[in-house]
């Protein structure tokens, strides 16, 4: 019966003895959790954000804002192409500094094409026509640069090779520059702001060139005309900046007029002097009359009023008869590329433009220009 009770009560039958029961769990410190297989935080182990996710969440943020601030942009690009489009139609560009800025009318192009853009995407019609518009002015200006003339003359016209070059204050060596002409061999050369410093020290080609208007001056004002045959006539124009001294050479049974340029440069405050200068031009080629050549620097591009007014009576620029309107000579020598186009080779009707080119002269901030031209027989 005591066996009995004993086992009811959960003793040992043998020693009589109730097994211990186990006790409640006390509070403790807390146990570390079995970690899972990828580590204490799993979430650390999820993929970071691309950064093309995070730029479309930063858009998505901040979707008006950039919309606003496109549209500003927007219209900001189209008022200063719009700007110099005007300019160059009403020919503002006597006035600084809008001469300095229609310098640059080409690259209105990427501008509005940018400005297009970003209209488009800023959901702006209005902007991206405005835009449109003025692109189709700015092609419709350009196209005619890339077109070259009829094929070259045939091989039996009498030739002419003329070389224009900027000699910055006389800076370019002396040995650079004979080594180049000896390289080119033109039979009219063109040398803007030479120096007496700088002529003293070209023999050789006072040698070659015994036929010569030297205005060699310090500073930017010194010009001189080189050729190789006696010339018929000579002179010069007063411009505001040197004196333009000019040849007529007997070429083909005509009389070829060779007109060295430089002209003032249209900074602030000589903005009027450069478009006398260009004027001067003007009318000095209107009242030739036969074969004409103006080679050197004219401080203007085919986007400047005065400029295209001279080739109104008639010239050609060279470089567009070759379709190669988009040329920059200025400023050369330095890290980045020319930006404008300042030196040119013009000619009349009784030329054709075989080839022209452009070099880079040690010293100077221009590149130099070699044409070559055919002059058509008189009959």
């Amino acid at each position: 019966m005591d066996e009995a009770r004993q086992r009811a009560e959960g003793a040992s039958p043998a020693t009589g003895t109730v097994p211990a029961q186990p006790a409640e769990t006390e509070p403790g410190p807390e146990r570390d959790l079995p970690e899972s297989p990828h580590g204490r935080e799993p979430w650390r182990d999820l993929p970071e954000p691309t950064l093309r996710s995070r730029l479309r969440s930063w858009r998505l943020a901040n979707a008006t804002r950039i919309r606003a601030a496109s549209g500003v942009l927007t219209w900001l690009l189209i008022a200063a192409c719009a700007l110099l489009v005007l300019a160059r139609l009403a020919g503002w560009d006597a006035v600084s500094p809008l001469a300095q800025l229609v310098a640059f009318t080409p690259y209105a192009v990427p501008v509005l094409l940018l400005a297009a853009w970003l209209g488009a995407l800023a959901g702006r019609r209005l902007a991206a026509a405005v835009a449109g518009v003025l692109l189709v002015v700015q092609v419709a200006w350009l196209v005619p640069r890339f077109t070259a003339e009829e094929p070259p003359a045939s091989p039996g016209a009498a030739r002419l090779r003329v070389l224009a070059v900027n000699l910055r204050l006389g800076q370019v060596p002396a040995g650079d520059l004979v080594r180049f002409v000896r390289e080119q061999r033109p039979d009219v050369l063109a040398l803007v702001e030479i120096t007496p410093e700088l002529e003293a020290r070209l023999g050789e080609l006072r040698a070659r060139y015994p036929y010569r208007i030297s205005r060699a001056e310090p500073g930017a004002s010194g010009m001189a005309l080189y050729v190789r045959q006696r010339p018929a006539g000579q002179g010069e124009l007063p411009g505001r900046l040197a004196a333009m001294p000019y040849m007529d050479l007997a070429v083909a049974g005509r009389v070829v007029r060779v007109q060295a340029v430089h002209t003032m440069p249209p900074l602030p405050s000589t903005v009027a002097a450069w478009r006398a200068d260009l004027d001067l031009l003007r009318d000095a080629a209107a009242r030739t009359r036969g074969p004409e050549i103006l080679l050197g620097d004219f401080n203007a591009t085919v986007d400047h009023g005065g400029f295209r007014a001279l080739l109104g009576t008639g010239m050609r620029d060279a470089h567009d008869a070759r379709g190669r309107g988009l040329v920059r000579t200025y400023p050369a020598g330095e890290p980045y590329p020319p930006l404008v186009h300042l030196d040119h080779v013009l000619v009349s009707p009784e030329f054709q433009v075989m080839d022209v080119r452009e070099y880079d002269l040690p010293g100077s901030d221009h590149r130099a220009v070699v044409a070559d031209l055919a002059v058509l027989s008189a009959t």
